[in-house]
């Protein structure tokens, strides 16, 4: 017989809110290498990578990170429906009083950047920090009702 852990909502959230400040910052370099290959006229990276036998444009590398960010809010995606349909069962109260339109909110919020907005960099950039603050705001109210966390 398998005996599993509860999760720990709030954990649960911190790990989900430190994948997005990382994912936030995987965007912002995203951006910056385009804004820094749109100011130049010749793409310095490209020659550079050219020279060692691998050929390399700086909107490639801005690509890499954007598919890093788009697996990121993916896997987040994934935590924030598990910790949905959790805490709908083990603490109904809770969900249905605070939790339920946070959640979603922050559903619709990564979802919209995934369908929408991966493109627009900047817009996904402020939608990602509202995301984050969603999960602040939820942090809280779950340490509020001191369900978890209890003795360190």
């Amino acid at each position: 017989m398998l005996l599993f852990r509860k999760p720990d909502p709030i954990k649960v959230l911190e790990r989900e809110a430190n994948r997005l400040n990382i994912a936030l910052g995987k965007l912002m370099t995203a951006h910056n290498i385009v804004e820094r290959a749109r100011r130049e006229r010749v793409d310095k990276f490209l020659i550079q990578t050219a020279l060692t036998g691998v050929p390399l444009s700086s909107r490639d590398l801005a690509n890499i990170y954007i598919s890093s960010v788009v697996k990121d809010l993916k896997k987040t995606l994934v935590s924030i429906n598990k910790l949905d349909n959790y805490l709908k069962t083990h603490y109904p109260t809770i969900y249905y009083t605070h939790a339920r339109n946070r959640l979603d909110e922050l559903n619709n919020i990564l979802s919209r950047i995934l369908e929408r907005y991966i493109d627009n960099v900047e817009r996904s950039i402020e939608l990602l920090t509202i995301a984050i603050s969603r999960i602040k705001e939820l942090e809280t109210i779950l340490a509020s009702h001191r369900l978890w966390k209890t003795g360190g």
